[in-house]
């Protein structure tokens, strides 16, 4: 693990609990449906962004069951050209 600084710009940013497919299937519509445009390419693996972060928001010791963790999603937005 290595400590890092997240890319500036602006970042889409959804909390969500339980369900992280649907968090993400969210966001992805959320952008579609106001013309939001991620800052990312096509690569050989895939799609690659430049920026996706998942913050756990909940302490684990506090409260073990993954399932009640809020955890926060967010994408890098491109920059305006």
């Amino acid at each position: 693990m290595r400590a890092r600084t997240l890319p500036p710009g602006e970042y889409a940013t959804l909390t969500y609990s339980r369900y992280a497919r649907r968090a993400n299937t969210a966001l992805i519509e959320w952008a579609r449906a106001n013309d939001v445009a991620w800052d990312r390419w096509d690569s050989d693996a895939g799609d690659t962004f430049r920026c996706r972060y998942e913050g756990y928001l909940t302490d684990q010791r506090v409260e073990p069951r993954k399932s009640h963790w809020l955890v926060e999603l967010a994408s890098k937005i491109a920059d305006a050209s």
